[in-house]
């Protein structure tokens, strides 16, 4: 993609890159090429400083070797790599490179502390990375790959005032992923989001063409995954920063749901002496208690409890999400004495005792409704009419 390509997406600062020289030798008679190839770019970071690439390969009758291929800025050493690919080239053939998906190869990469560099990169792309490591290390064949790959970082940030909204701040980013004849695994996830712990684990299971299936539609093929994710003590305030029209900075959240390949969820959440934002006339809802559950197609509320007023509201009940079928839904909400109204000059209080249920596809609310002793404050004299009588118009 084009350096100018990317500038609609992030603020970028940099020049584009530059090809400094290219060598290129090689032989070929009746089958793959056999050559070598060696070239060196640079790309200008800003504030006269340049960042170079160069890269060897070495082409033989049954792969491509990836001799070095390294990136640096100044004197330090951002990314080394190297690996054998089973890739071999054909001048007189379409396509002209074939790939070999059994044969066996081997890729390895790492990148090195250079914090100058990375500091420069936060000043190109307004986005700040401290100390991040990658280690990748593949070996096996394309078909069944066997390998390791981690990524660590201590700070994943936008730089303040580089972009129209508020990113999270991301901070001891950990990311483990392994693979085998089976398929794919993450073995370790965990990362600070705004000071809040996120952890996750789970398998991908890919054999035969799955790999391919797997480059060509990642999204979809990804859904065939077993996922465990972990939120094991948050703090709401830090949800609510980003969305302060919905959420009050006060209580605190529970998660812990696992996403399975039959595309059902289970697992539950919990909240605690959570506060709501104005709910219009009916005012705000304080010491938000819940305990959401999840099993297969279904939610159940165990324990939703609320104060409205300093009275105490409650609403339990289930959802069944049927794969073919209608949502069949049955809840039950439940208070006594509770403001409906308040406002200037109006309280109006009462009961409810109100059900929510599905039947033979179709929803109904029915339950009590009772009006308690309310109050209206208005000058009754301002009800009288006054003034000479005429025929409206």
């Amino acid at each position: 993609m084009e350096a100018q390509r990317l500038r609609d997406f992030f603020p970028l600062r940099w020049s584009g890159p530059v090809v400094e020289s290219f060598h290129l030798n090689g032989n070929w008679a009746d089958g793959p090429a056999t050559f070598t190839a060696d070239a060196k770019g640079s790309f200008g970071l800003g504030n006269d400083r340049t960042g170079h690439v160069q890269v060897e390969l070495r082409g033989t009758p049954d792969r491509l070797e990836i001799v070095s291929l390294r990136g640096s800025e100044g004197e330090g050493v951002i990314l080394d790599a190297a690996g054998r690919l089973p890739i071999t080239v054909h001048p007189a053939q379409l396509p002209l490179a074939k790939l070999d998906e059994d044969a066996p190869f081997n890729f390895k990469a790492t990148t090195t502390a250079n914090p100058k560099f990375w500091d420069e990169v936060s000043r190109l792309t307004g986005i700040e990375i401290v100390q991040p490591e990658v280690n990748v290390q593949l070996d096996g064949s394309l078909r069944q790959p066997k390998g390791e790959v981690r990524l660590k970082a201590d700070r994943l940030a936008a730089v303040p005032g580089r972009y129209r909204f508020e990113w999270p701040k991301v901070e001891a980013l950990n990311i483990h992923l392994t693979a085998n004849s089976n398929g794919v695994n993450l073995e370790t996830f965990s990362v600070r989001v705004d000071d809040q712990l996120v952890r996750a684990h789970g398998t991908l299971p890919v054999a035969g063409k799955g790999w391919q299936e797997l480059l060509e539609s990642p999204r979809k093929y990804i859904r065939r995954g077993d996922l465990r994710v972990e939120v094991p003590d948050a703090k709401i305030a830090a949800i609510a920063q980003h969305f302060p029209d919905y959420f009050a900075p006060k209580g605190r959240l529970q998660l812990d749901l696992s996403f399975k390949p039959d595309q059902t969820i289970s697992g539950f959440l919990k909240v605690s002496d959570a506060t709501s934002r104005p709910l219009g006339p009916l005012g705000v809802l304080q010491e938000i208690n819940a305990e959401v559950r999840l099993a297969g197609r279904a939610v159940r509320l165990e324990a939703v409890t609320a104060r409205m007023g300093g009275q105490l509201v409650t609403l339990q009940g289930t959802a069944a999400l049927p794969e073919n079928d209608d949502p069949q839904l049955d809840f039950t909400l439940k208070g006594e004495n509770l403001p409906f109204v308040r406002r200037s000059g109006l309280l109006l209080r009462g009961d409810l005792d109100l059900k929510l249920k599905s039947t033979n596809g179709n929803t109904a609310i029915g339950g009590d409704v009772h009006l308690r002793d309310s109050l209206f404050l208005t000058d009754l004299a301002s009800l009288i009419p006054t003034g000479a009588k005429e025929t409206a118009r």
